[in-house]
């Protein structure tokens, strides 16, 4: 006889249902609930990166301008370009 097909009996039935809830009564949750942990900070090299492409984009504004750039702009991003190559290759 297939099992799924089987008719218990009401005594049978009263033995699974007992079982079955033992069975979870001695379940120990062992895990605790996941908390979400507070916003902390970005990583430096997202800084750098954002930083980068703002200095990029106020240098072509500048030139579109016919402006001269500032040359603490070419530093600044010089400094920013060699410290994100260094953020990459320390991580390596």
């Amino acid at each position: 006889m297939d099992i799924k097909n089987k008719i218990y009996s009401e005594e049978e039935t009263g033995k699974i249902k007992e079982d079955f809830k033992n069975m979870h009564l001695n379940v120990k949750c062992s895990f605790e609930p996941y908390i979400k942990p507070p916003l902390g900070i970005r990583p430096r090299w997202a800084c750098l990166e954002e930083r980068i492409t703002e200095i990029q984009n106020a240098i072509n504004r500048y030139i579109e301008a016919r402006k001269p750039i500032p040359k603490e702009w070419v530093e600044d991003l010089s400094e920013s370009i060699i410290k994100l190559n260094s953020e990459y290759t320390d991580k390596r």
